[in-house]
């Protein structure tokens, strides 16, 4: 049984990241000295948040722990995207959410 689950991933391409992998094999991290390293990080917020930021925070925080509803969020519009990619794969439209 489990040959042929593997039997399955055969013909997939190689990981992006297996690739990269063997791109950079060898290459050892480093700088040259008196060198400093790029700061590639986004910063930290250095003022407070509005406070409709943690009142919107706080009302929502009981569904946090959840998963989206497969289906999207009822009441929300749908974007042009998704209605499209949705009419091009003809699924059906639910008009009753799952149980």
């Amino acid at each position: 049984m489990q040959a042929q689950y593997l039997d399955r991933f055969e013909g997939l391409p190689e990981s992006p990241f297996a690739r990269l992998r063997a791109l950079l094999d060898g290459v050892e991290p480093g700088l040259a000295p008196g060198d400093a390293p790029i700061n590639l990080s986004l910063g930290e917020p250095r003022h407070p948040q509005p406070s409709f930021v943690m009142k919107a925070i706080t009302e929502a925080a009981a569904g946090f722990g959840k998963y989206p509803p497969a289906l999207g969020t009822p009441g929300l519009p749908r974007p042009p995207a998704q209605a499209g990619w949705s009419a091009a794969t003809a699924l059906p439209a639910r008009s009753t959410p799952m149980p």
